[in-house]
């Protein structure tokens, strides 16, 4: 089993570029100028989170490349009066990159230091999974998964305010851009959840409409001429009864991922044995709001 994802970079003067795409991370012009206007502005994140009234504001991202959307969504998330919400930020990569590669990407940004060098001292190690990182007291959390993104969506529950829909354009990495994630999306979107993307690639127009999202249009950013923005008015109970097929070849039904819209009540788990397995088990379903009940035959925890 591999178990380290590290993928190395080519770079383009101080540009980093994908070794297995050829494609650059971002824009050679200003790649923070990029992730706001695409992004930020793109899901009119400025103004949504001077008026969050929920818990949280989750965001789902479909390439987390060199951490740039997430270290700017945080930077403009600590500006925001939004002082007793959480930011989730959810993310996937399938390959990596490297620390030190990481480190010298983020160093063209000096604005972003104090973001970025939080990034670096808990980045983790690289190998396949979901790595979960908190900032700022718990304020800001990173769920970054390291794999293929239809195997590691659909493992989620959680529904998105808003999606960055990114990732290396869909003519040099066409395995991504599948009408398979556009209908994880679907299935993962609220009513109005909001998506914006660098590209206006027709696969990506028309397999996000057949998944019940509102398409449309501005100009791109630099030398593109369009991107696509929009938001999700589809019917969820018809899309999460669909079944696609992961890149394992293993059929979802993706209605058994789905947790009821309208639970009311508590969400309780019983846990029977408290070894290595049980406390981490218990520890990731508190952290995200669950009461838990640990049962063990020992008086002490992990006592075999």
């Amino acid at each position: 089993m591999k178990t380290n994802l590290f993928t190395a970079l080519a770079w383009c003067s101080e540009t980093p570029k994908s070794a297995v795409f050829n494609d650059f991370y971002f824009s050679s012009d200003d790649g923070l100028a990029e992730s706001e206007y695409v992004y930020i502005q793109g899901n009119n994140l400025q103004e949504r989170f001077h008026s969050i009234t929920s818990p949280s504001f989750s965001i789902a991202e479909t390439g987390f490349g060199t951490g740039l959307n997430f270290l700017t969504t945080w930077q403009r998330w600590k500006s925001s009066p939004s002082k007793k919400q959480k930011l989730h930020f959810i993310s996937v990569e399938k390959y990596p990159i490297g620390k030190q590669d990481l480190t010298r990407a983020l160093s063209a940004w000096p604005q972003l230091k104090d973001e970025a060098d939080q990034l670096l001292a808990k980045y983790p190690q690289l190998t396949p999974g979901f790595h979960q990182l908190s900032f700022d007291n718990g304020r800001v959390v990173l769920t970054l998964m390291l794999g293929d993104v239809i195997d590691c969506y659909n493992q989620f529950t959680v529904k998105a305010d808003a999606w960055f829909l990114d990732g290396f354009a869909p003519a040099k990495n066409p395995d991504m851009w599948t009408p398979e994630l556009f209908q994880l999306m679907a299935r993962l979107s609220k009513p109005d959840t909001t998506f914006a993307t660098f590209t206006c690639a027709r696969v990506v127009r028309d397999g996000l409409q057949q998944a019940g999202f509102n398409i449309q249009k501005r100009t791109g950013f630099g030398l593109k001429r369009e991107m696509l923005y929009g938001s999700f008015t589809g019917t969820p109970d018809k899309v999460t009864k669909q079944t696609v097929t992961s890149k394992k070849d293993h059929k979802v039904d993706l209605a058994w991922f789905r947790l009821p819209e309208k639970h009311s009540g508590p969400k309780t788990a019983l846990i029977i044995g408290a070894g290595i397995a049980g406390c981490s088990t218990a520890r990731s379903l508190a952290e995200r709001g669950w009461q838990v009940t640990l049962i063990d035959r020992r008086p002490e925890i992990a006592s075999e």
